[in-house]
């Protein structure tokens, strides 16, 4: 993916992010290093689509975020991904 976002950070998703050990270095990593953003069909959630990719480590994060248009997102949280969102970034 030839992506760059513009990520828009504000002390409420900044504290919310770092509680679940995302930062905004954490964000900028994955989506420089390979990120696939699938779209949130849930209408229960925040967001609008989750990226998934690996940091500069190789560790795996998903980070949802809401789009804000233009290439523009807010990060609203995020984790370490799990096997299932692994699979899902591998395409399995």
């Amino acid at each position: 993916m030839d992506w760059d976002p513009e990520f828009q950070w504000n002390e409420v998703n900044i504290d919310h992010c770092q509680r679940h050990g995302v930062t905004p270095e954490v964000v900028a990593a994955v989506a420089s290093n390979a990120p696939k953003l699938f779209l949130d069909t849930d209408p229960d959630h925040s967001g609008s689509d989750f990226l998934i990719g690996p940091d500069a480590d190789n560790r795996y994060w998903t980070v949802v975020l809401l789009g804000l248009g233009h290439d523009v997102w807010r990060p609203i949280t995020g984790w370490p991904s799990t096997n299932t969102e692994i699979r899902r970034y591998n395409g399995a």
